[in-house]
C-alpha cells in the first residue's frame, strides 16, 4: 500500500525538522546563533508631493511577526521558552522603524512567553523585551553612520559617480522627465555626487511602488515616472559601487562581521543576538562574502548565522549560514566561495581577515593625517 500525500508531506516535515540540527555525518551541536534582518514594510521617505514619515506599516509589523514565529519554529529545541538576558541579545539601529521591527520580532519569536504572561491583572498576552539600540553617531555596525573620512574618500571619485554617468546617458528621456515633473534639478548639477543623485531617484521608486503594492492610487507624478523601469532598479544598480572594493567592504560591513565572529569566538557565546538593521545591511553582509546579490533585500529578509562545534572535539567549530529574501520564501545556505562543505571557523577567518577591521578608528583615518 503505497502511502498516502498527507502521510509523505509529514515524513518530509519529520525530515526537516531533524536536519535543522543534525549535520552530515552527524556528530555536531549549535552553539549560536545570529540573526541580520531588514525591518518590515515602511511608508516613504519622502515623497514626490510632500515629505514621508518612514512608519513600520501594519504589512510591515505582520512580515516581522511572521520571521519572528519562524525562527521560533526553527530553534524551538535550541532556545529556551523565555529571555535569558545573559544568552540572547536583541541589537537595532536608532531609528523607529528598527526598534519597532525589534520588537515585534523578539514578539514572535518567544510568543508562548508573551502568552503564559502573568505580570498583569487584565490578561494581557505581552511581556516586555529589552532592545539595545546603537545611537547613530556611533553605528559603525547597522547603519554605518558614524563618520569614517576614509570610506567617504575612497567612495565618492568613482563609484556611484560611474553609475550615475552610465544611467544618464543610457536613459537620458528619464533624467528630463524626472527633472520637469519634480522641479528637481539636482540630477543636472555636477556639484552633487553619484550617491546622492541615486538616492534621490530611488526614493522617488520607493514611493511609486509602496502605492502600487498597497493599492493606493499615483499622483500624475507617480504614473509618468513609472514608466521608467531604472526608477524601480537604481538602487540594486548603483549599490553595488557602495562596496566595489575589499576596503569599502571592510569599513561598511566589516564591524557587523566582526561583532559576529567575536561572539562565535567567546567562550561561552551568546545563543542567540539579533540584529534590525536594514536593506544595505543585509546587500553589504552578502557583498562581503562573495555575493552579488540580484535584487535589494526585501522587507523582513533575514541572513541567519550558525555556528556548529563537534561533539567529540569541542574546539573543532563550522559556520552554516542562510539567507532568507522576504516573507514566506525558502531559506537558502550560502556557501562561501573557498570555505569548503564544511566551513570551519578557523578558515572562514583567513578568507575573511582582508575584510575585517582590526581597528576602526584608525583605518579610517585619511591616509595623508
Amino acid at each position: 500500500m503505497k502511502p498516502s500525500l498527507a502521510t509523505k508531506a509529514f515524513i518530509c516535515y519529520l525530515i526537516s525538522q531533524l536536519c535543522v540540527f543534525s549535520v552530515k555525518g552527524s556528530g555536531s551541536s549549535l552553539k549560536s546563533v545570529q540573526i541580520v534582518f531588514r525591518h518590515g514594510e515602511r511608508t516613504p521617505r519622502i515623497s514626490y508631493e510632500s515629505s514621508g514619515e518612514s512608519k513600520l506599516t501594519n504589512k510591515g509589523k505582520k512580515e516581522i511577526l511572521e520571521l519572528g514565529q519562524y525562527v521560533q519554529k526553527r530553534y524551538r529545541n535550541f532556545l529556551k521558552s523565555d529571555v535569558d538576558r545573559r544568552s540572547v541579545n536583541f541589537i537595532s539601529s536608532d531609528m523607529d522603524r528598527t526598534l519597532e521591527s525589534a520588537s515585534v520580532f523578539a514578539y514572535g519569536l518567544f510568543q508562548n512567553l508573551n502568552e503564559k504572561s502573568s505580570w498583569n491583572d487584565e490578561g494581557l498576552q505581552y511581556e516586555p523585551t529589552p532592545i539595545q539600540s546603537i545611537p547613530e553617531h556611533i553605528d559603525r555596525y547597522l547603519q554605518s553612520t558614524e563618520p569614517c573620512p576614509r570610506y567617504t574618500e575612497q567612495l565618492f571619485p568613482a563609484s556611484t559617480t560611474e553609475c550615475m554617468e552610465d544611467i544618464a546617458r543610457e536613459n537620458p528621456e528619464m533624467i528630463n522627465e524626472f527633472t520637469k515633473l519634480t522641479g528637481n534639478n539636482v540630477l543636472l548639477d555636477p556639484t552633487t555626487s553619484g550617491a546622492a543623485k541615486a538616492d534621490v531617484i530611488a526614493v522617488i521608486g520607493d514611493q511609486i511602488r509602496y502605492n502600487i503594492s498597497n493599492n493606493l492610487p499615483l499622483s500624475d507624478v507617480g504614473h509618468k515616472l513609472s514608466r521608467f523601469p531604472i526608477i524601480f532598479d537604481i538602487s540594486t544598480k548603483c549599490q553595488v559601487y557602495l562596496f566595489e572594493s575589499v576596503e569599502l567592504q571592510k569599513l561598511y560591513s566589516g564591524p557587523l562581521l566582526k561583532s559576529i565572529l567575536d561572539n562565535f569566538q567567546a567562550e561561552k557565546p551568546k545563543k542567540l543576538v539579533a540584529f534590525s538593521a536594514h536593506d544595505r545591511t543585509l546587500f553589504g553582509q552578502l557583498m562581503i562574502l562573495g555575493l552579488v546579490p540580484p535584487e535589494i533585500p526585501r522587507t523582513g529578509s533575514a541572513m541567519i548565522y550558525e555556528l556548529y562545534a563537534s561533539d567529540r572535539r569541542p574546539s573543532q567549530r563550522f559556520l552554516k549560514i542562510y539567507y532568507r529574501n522576504g516573507k514566506g520564501l525558502e531559506l537558502k545556505e550560502i556557501k562561501v566561495p573557498g570555505c569548503g562543505e564544511r566551513c570551519y571557523l578557523e578558515h572562514f577567518l583567513k578568507i575573511m581577515q582582508n575584510v575585517i577591521p582590526v581597528n576602526f578608528v584608525k583605518e579610517c583615518l585619511l591616509l595623508d593625517n
